[in-house]
């Protein structure tokens, strides 16, 4: 691997960040709230746990009819209390974006997680931006498919890595905080109800 990508520093973000507050990652990372951020890879679901792990209250995830996985709440319990979800099945692109709008406006929904196909374009992210600046929600929209110009505070690639001490890797693709970096990423095991406020035990900066 290469040099080691430094985080820059994130004025714009101290700034706009001060009403709403930020999701700590470690290690200089961070997400604003009440702002949209994408995230593509094959480990889009164990980044999305371990945000909403950090965020106390329901968390509501949205995805189509049309995709055949479901999440496990067995499987949810290793990184999150699979008892603080609602999940919500629609059947079209256009419907999940409504609920998610939907969602991102009520205050008891202080996380909100949309699985898309393809990626929200500038209207709909905008739509979505919206919506989360008005309550301070978080919103997190999984991407399988291509991606599309948009309102997006920040895009995520997450990638699982078959490694002893490490069990992903997050890169920071796209930043209007001026953040950037690539991290490797330990999930501790949060079984047998030990649910911590802080559940990425280690994200340390990885070389490019």
């Amino acid at each position: 691997m290469g040099d080691v990508m430094k985080p820059q520093r994130d004025n714009a973000a101290l700034i706009s960040g001060k009403r709403q507050g930020y999701v700590p990652l470690g290690d200089a990372a961070r997400l604003a709230k009440g702002r949209l951020h994408e995230v593509t890879g094959d480990g889009t679901n164990a980044f999305a746990l371990s945000i909403a792990a950090q965020i106390k209250g329901a968390v509501v995830w949205i995805k189509s009819f049309r995709s055949g996985e479901q999440l496990c709440p067995q499987g949810l319990s290793r990184l999150c209390d699979p008892a603080r979800f609602i999940f919500i099945r629609t059947v079209n692109r256009l419907e999940s974006l409504w609920a998610a709008e939907q969602a991102l406006r009520m205050p008891g929904a202080p996380c909100v997680v949309v699985e898309l196909q393809n990626g929200p374009d500038l209207k709909e992210s905008r739509r979505l931006q919206i919506a989360a600046e008005a309550t301070g929600a978080l919103c997190l929209g999984l991407i399988t498919g291509a991606i599309n110009s948009s309102a997006a505070h920040t895009r995520w690639q997450c990638e699982s890595v078959c490694d002893a001490e490490y069990q992903a890797l997050w890169r920071l693709t796209k930043a209007k905080d001026g953040q950037r970096g690539q991290w490797r990423v330990k999930l501790p095991n949060r079984l047998g109800g030990d649910y911590a406020a802080r559940l990425v035990s280690v994200v340390s900066q990885s070389a490019a």
